[in-house]
């Protein structure tokens, strides 16, 4: 199988990765990894399977995947930074699905017989022009209608690729970040998160994190309506609102109440009555409120974990959940 990397013409390629050494460890997350074997353990199998991409890619390839490597590097435990407790577990998290990435592996479910590959489109921004981090899968070799919705949907974002800079004012660097995981691969449903980031000019950039859904057998992307009824549907509301409310008290909000309360369960069911807030794993589902959704930007996003022995008592007969 041939990796496909695409990016600007290379001009310095870098050795293969080494493993981290922790005798020189200083940033929090070196610090936190190397105190764990755990995450030490899995930072050693996200740098072997890093190299054994490496060792398949042409001289371009390579200059993409260390751009894009090196991108990861600097974000790796943003998300991770609330949970002081068990940074070093969610660190151990981040880096498995690195690897992942790397292996072209999906992170659950028994996988269906067409191969995955890595896609990276990256370069590094500089002035007047765009930084582009662009990680994502593919089949290659599609065999089932899914499999080649899937593809299509992957080629769009590719093509959605910005080139233009005409907009970009001096001293301005544009963003344009997608990082695609799958989560869940199987005969009957393939389901993906894919994260973001962009800047175009304002006054910050925006993240974002969607949700792809597809029936493989059919090629359908599925509807929040394929799995849902309504009284489902309230009931997932009522359960998120339950989670999300301490969430926000924790971070530093007042506690909703009376008519503010009623706003946030409104807009917490109109999120996720859409199944592109949603990716299903083995655990369950995931459904993400992106910045605004359901709070201020300075909030950040919020998460809703549904539980696999859930979401089996509210789903439809016949929606292919994870098995």
């Amino acid at each position: 199988m041939r990796t496909i990397c695409l990016t600007a013409a290379a001009i310095v390629i870098a050795a293969p990765a080494a493993a981290m050494d922790c005798k020189a460890a200083r940033g929090d997350v070196d610090k936190a990894i190397c105190a764990s074997p755990q995450a030490v353990a899995a930072d050693e199998a996200m740098v072997a399977a890093y190299n054994a991409l490496r060792g398949r890619m042409s001289p371009p390839e390579r200059e993409a995947l260390l751009v894009s490597q090196r991108a990861w590097i600097k974000r790796r435990g943003y998300s991770c930074e609330a949970d002081k407790a068990g940074y070093a577990q969610c660190l151990t998290k981040e880096t498995d699905q690195r690897r992942a990435f790397f292996d072209a592996m999906p992170e659950g479910g028994p996988g269906v017989a067409s191969a995955l590959q890595p896609v990276i489109v990256a370069k590094p921004g500089k002035p007047r022009d765009w930084e582009i981090d662009v990680e994502l899968l593919r089949f290659v070799e599609p065999k089932t209608p899914g499999e080649r919705t899937f593809n299509a949907q992957v080629a769009k974002m590719l093509k959605d690729i910005p080139t233009d800079r005409s907009e970009i004012e001096r001293g301005q660097t544009f963003s344009h970040d997608v990082w695609m995981r799958v989560t869940w691969l199987s005969p009957r449903l393939i389901s993906a998160r894919i994260e973001g980031y962009g800047f175009s000019g304002g006054a910050h950039g925006n993240p974002t994190t969607v949700g792809l859904n597809i029936d493989t057998q059919s090629g359908r992307k599925l509807a929040f309506a394929d799995a849902f009824d309504g009284a489902a549907r309230a009931k997932l509301a009522d359960g998120c609102l339950a989670k999300i409310t301490p969430e926000k008290i924790k971070r530093g909000m007042d506690e909703p109440k009376g008519d503010e309360l009623k706003q946030l369960r409104a807009n917490i069911d109109e999120t996720l009555s859409s199944l592109d807030t949603w990716n299903f794993s083995a655990g369950g589902a995931t459904i993400v409120f992106e910045h605004y959704s359901i709070g201020s930007y300075a909030e950040g996003a919020y998460e809703c974990e549904v539980p696999l022995a859930r979401l089996r008592e509210l789903a439809k007969k016949g929606f292919p959940l994870p098995e």
